[in-house]
């Protein structure tokens, strides 16, 4: 399903979308999939297809944000709006440092454009997010909206909205570099014509929408289809295991105030 070529988890490409430093030349955003393909279509993505996309796409932890978003907002900024508490390990996340079995070394605005979140809500419920730096915009992927109310959602994503921006401002390592960005809060949307998961299959989707956009495959109603969860979700934990072998080795080595990023 999808593509005859396994995505790789590991994040050694050339050009990653995620968001870093350091004066390179910015990617352009790539635009959101189509909801509709064919089988075909996906099968014909090419090996180097799925490099670049690889190259322009990372993941950040979701649930600290959440957490630490009181200790932010309660901060106080200086003069220039700066200064506030952030998460423990933001510039991790900003370098590209951590995890540790798969380091980019990538900064965000300069390296990376586009950065994808897994993201749960009250322990419960799975979604994902694909932020776009260039757009300073989110979109959310959500394969059962009765899951969380929109209001509920508003609030998920408060979080997202302000700190996103302000780590980039904060964490720019020069003035010139500072200067492209701007402290307003980021926008979001939430889709509603992707096609949806079966209860207990939403943390799959949400990796699987993930994947697909980051390597420019549109979403298919039929390889999305409910039937197709455990297919999907036995081919995940097969890939994962090949292409991160020894990554339990590598599970104590990240700092304890990230143990637990992905929990909501």
């Amino acid at each position: 399903m999808f593509v005859k070529k396994p995505w790789k988890w590991t994040m050694d490409s050339k050009k990653m979308v995620v968001k870093e430093d350091s004066p390179r030349p910015r990617k352009k955003a790539r635009k959101e999939a189509p909801v509709e393909a064919s089988e075909e279509a996906a099968a014909e993505a090419s090996e180097e297809a799925a490099t670049e996309a690889r190259g322009e796409g990372a993941t950040a932890g979701g649930g600290q944000w959440r957490f630490n978003y009181k200790d932010f907002k309660d901060s106080e900024p200086d003069q220039n709006g700066l200064g506030r508490r952030l998460l423990g390990g933001a510039w991790n996340y900003y370098a590209g440092t951590i995890p540790s079995f798969c380091q980019s070394n990538k900064f965000w605005g300069t390296d990376i454009d586009d950065v994808y979140a897994p993201v749960n809500y009250n322990d419960t419920h799975w979604i994902a997010m694909w932020i776009s730096i260039p757009k300073r915009h989110i979109v959310v992927w959500d394969s059962i909206c009765s899951s969380i109310s929109s209001e509920e959602l508003d609030v998920v994503m408060e979080h997202f909205l302000y700190m996103v921006p302000y780590l980039l401002v904060e964490c720019a390592s020069s003035d010139e570099q500072r200067a492209q960005y701007s402290l307003e809060p980021f926008t979001y949307e939430i889709p509603t014509n992707i096609p949806p998961a079966r209860a207990g299959d939403c943390g799959v989707y949400a990796l699987k929408y993930i994947e697909c956009h980051a390597l420019g495959i549109k979403f298919s109603k039929k390889d999305f289809a409910k039937s197709n969860g455990k297919t999907m979700r036995d081919k995940m934990a097969v890939d994962i295991f090949q292409d991160l072998p020894d990554a339990h080795e590598f599970e104590n080595k990240d700092n304890d105030a990230n143990l637990g990023a992905y929990e909501g």
